[in-house]
């Protein structure tokens, strides 16, 4: 767990809007109302939604793409942002902690003003449960660069202030360790909303050791996670949830789409995955955060690969 430090966070200099330029709700009310459904059997979609997912494979048995339509039935604007989906964890304890779904997005160097060979990198973890603040959580990504089965780096998402201060100021951050040193890499501010289910950490593939050409030592591709969520208040709850392995320069799947959309409007993201990769590094699909709606799971749809 994270200890105390020194090293000023910086800001994600998003050339987009980022979710906390939209309309957000400081309660639980659905105000806010759109989200997007996959038709399948098991899945009934919610009456006041329609959306749908259509595609044909681009180039046989290579790549598949296929649209999405997202409509925000609410009464307020509202975001959708695009993730590729890595991990998904059963209702455990339903509390603010309990993880239930987390996703990577990569986005071009120049959105987090570095270099065109590096990449932005965003961790969404979205919970079951819902917290009036999120310093009173932990989250940490253990990530293994090497494939050795070993972390090589952490993900830290903890209290701004405690980490940097010794002091809990309300604030929370993302924190880059290495695992082996303990040394921060670097820190942003990190997106979590008050009385939320979800939290986004960013970070650069380069505070990895990542590059366009390989990890640098032992494996020459992907990055294997998961997630540790810890709760300071009250404290006595952990949930850990498995594994998965993506490559930030060659995902299976897309991300990095983002859309305001407004009351009775819709917006139509394009979905891609090319299917060698997805057989080597395979990825659930996706997830369309949306932090703007309801607590819980309608903060991040899950959309399943084909």
């Amino acid at each position: 767990m994270a200890t105390p430090t020194s090293q000023a966070p910086e800001s994600v200099p998003m050339a987009r809007p980022r979710s906390s330029t939209g309309v957000r709700s400081t309660t639980s009310a659905t105000s806010v109302g759109y989200s997007i459904e996959l038709p399948q059997p098991s899945r009934a979609a919610p009456p006041t939604i329609e959306s749908a997912v259509g595609g044909s494979a681009s180039t046989p048995g290579h790549d598949f793409s296929g649209s999405l339509t997202i409509a925000n039935s609410g009464i307020h604007t509202g975001t959708a942002d695009l993730y590729a989906w890595g991990i998904s964890d059963p209702r455990e304890t339903g509390a603010p902690m309990d993880v239930r779904a987390v996703g990577l997005q990569v986005l071009p160097g120049a959105a987090f003003k570095a270099p065109d060979s590096d990449r932005g990198l965003v961790f969404l973890i979205n919970t079951w449960g819902q917290a009036a603040n999120q310093s009173v959580n932990e989250y940490d990504i253990p990530i293994d660069t090497n494939g050795d089965g070993v972390a090589d780096f952490v993900v830290v998402g903890r209290d701004l202030g405690f980490v940097l201060t010794g002091i809990y100021d309300g604030r929370f951050g993302s924190f880059t360790f290495n695992a082996h040193t303990g040394a921060l890499v670097r820190a942003f501010f990190a997106e979590a909303p008050m009385n939320g289910s979800t939290v986004e950490l960013p970070l650069l593939a380069s505070d990895l050791g990542i590059s366009p050409n390989g990890n640098g030592s032992g494996k020459k591709e992907g990055i294997t996670y998961q997630v540790a969520a810890f709760s300071i208040v009250p404290g006595g709850m952990v949930d850990v949830t498995g594994s998965t392995t993506i490559d930030p320069y060659a995902a299976s799947v897309s991300s990095g789409d983002f859309a305001t959309i407004d009351p009775g409007s819709s917006a139509s993201f394009t979905l891609t995955y090319h299917i060698p990769q997805q057989n080597h590094m395979p990825a659930l699909g996706w997830l369309v955060a949306s932090i703007d709606n309801a607590n819980g799971a309608a903060q991040a749809d899950e959309v399943a690969a084909p």
